[in-house]
């Protein structure tokens, strides 16, 4: 039985998952009333953007460390922790150099100054600062802690900026993303001194490239998966318009909520994969958790979908397209949770170049379902080609898995 430390420690790793999803549910009605359809749409393409540079500048570190932590002593884990903070603001750095050129390639920027710019990579540098510091504290059972940053980080976004947009009467949706960058400013600075205290920053070639060269497919393998999940609102921003892709990400965000159960698993799962696999290789009863998890997912599914149908019959909010855009996207995660399972097979094997050739097949067929099916599936093709893609990644995954040393020890 996976070992869960207590019931409070389920709760908190809950909260985790649960905040950052529900506050802007709960926002949700001022921000479509103050900032409309279009803006929403605009700050959808924004998110899906964080997320994808988010993984850039975080470099999957977080992988390294959840495949060595259960090995290193402390000093080393300090080391290693501090080398890649290092490299995350010096990429954060480069990218913000790299503006103008990087605008000119992507019409999608065109909407986009500078301080826009600079805001997305300030919050996408926090994103991966949390990242590490959820892996710590998720090794030391400190779920309450990683709840805590999660809650504080969303809390501080939405009530901020929402009152500053009451306040200055502004229908501007680029001041959530201003407010955003500052809120995840000033939660970096006080990530890092929880990381790495008032210790001298050292660079240390080794460890750095020790990293590069167990993270680059993985960061290969983690944008092709922002990609699938994040491509929908900046593809519809280009095709349809801003207003088509607030209409799809308003009920994207309800299907995405099927996630937070997932996500909520996956963070005790973690720790039990790594520390079970390390000391002694039985992988027979980890297969068991997986097959039980994968029922329990159609499970979970049949039962959201049942309360969406039931729930939007009394209250009438969305039509029937995007009633069908909530069920394909929460059937995509539900897919998408099963892929996350199978794939710490990969890093403990350093099999990380499979993963990477997973994903961006994965990603081929997105983007294949996109552009070929656009005209004939309209608002709803983004959705079924997220279903595609992570679909295709499990399948490719089940047929590799078994070549694994880890997947067949017992």
């Amino acid at each position: 039985m996976i070992p869960i430390n207590s019931i409070a420690g389920f709760l908190w790793s809950l909260n985790a998952s649960v905040m950052p999803k529900l506050i802007p549910y709960l926002f949700l009605p001022f921000m479509l009333s103050r900032i409309g359809e279009a803006g929403m749409g605009y700050l959808g393409a924004s998110y899906s953007i964080i997320t994808i540079m988010s993984l850039i500048v975080g470099f999957q570190s977080f992988n390294y460390l959840n495949k060595f932590w259960a090995t290193f002593k402390v000093e080393e884990r300090i080391v290693a922790i501090r080398n890649i903070l290092i490299g995350c603001i010096f990429i954060c750095l480069v990218f913000s150099v790299l503006f103008l050129p990087i605008k000119s390639l992507f019409t999608i920027l065109n909407h986009f100054t500078f301080i826009h710019w600079f805001a997305i990579l300030i919050t996408s540098l926090w994103l991966s600062i949390y990242s590490i510091l959820s892996v710590v504290y998720q090794f030391r059972g400190e779920h309450k802690k990683i709840a805590m940053f999660s809650s504080s980080y969303v809390i501080f976004h939405y009530f901020f900026g929402c009152s500053v947009l009451v306040f200055l009467e502004s229908s501007n949706w680029e001041i959530m993303i201003y407010v955003q960058s500052l809120v995840a400013a000033f939660l970096s600075i006080i990530a890092i001194k929880k990381l790495i205290g008032p210790i001298k920053y050292k660079i240390k070639k080794n460890v750095i490239n020790e990293i590069i060269s167990f993270s680059w497919p993985l960061v290969i393998h983690s944008v092709g998966l922002a990609m699938i999940t994040s491509f929908d609102k900046i593809f519809l921003l280009a095709k349809f318009g801003a207003a088509q892709t607030g209409y799809y990400f308003v009920a994207s965000m309800i299907g995405m909520s099927l996630n937070l159960i997932h996500e909520a698993a996956l963070r005790l799962w973690n720790p039990y994969f790594y520390r079970t696999i390390k000391e002694n290789k039985k992988t027979e009863r980890i297969k068991k958790y997986i097959h039980y998890y994968s029922l329990s997912s159609i499970f979970f599914f049949l039962i959201f979908v049942s309360l969406v149908w039931i729930g939007n019959s009394y209250i009438n909010f969305f039509d029937k397209k995007q009633v069908l855009i909530i069920i394909i996207v929460a059937l995509a995660y539900s897919v998408e949770s099963v892929r996350k399972l199978y794939a710490g097979f990969f890093i403990v094997d350093k099999r990380t170049l499979f993963l990477a050739f997973h994903t961006i097949t994965g990603t081929i067929v997105m983007l294949f379902f996109n552009f070929f099916f656009f005209e004939s599936l309209g608002v709803l093709t983004p959705a079924v080609a997220m279903l595609a893609g992570f679909t295709s990644i499990v399948f490719i995954k089940l047929c590799t898995v078994r070549s694994l040393i880890s997947y067949n020890a017992r």
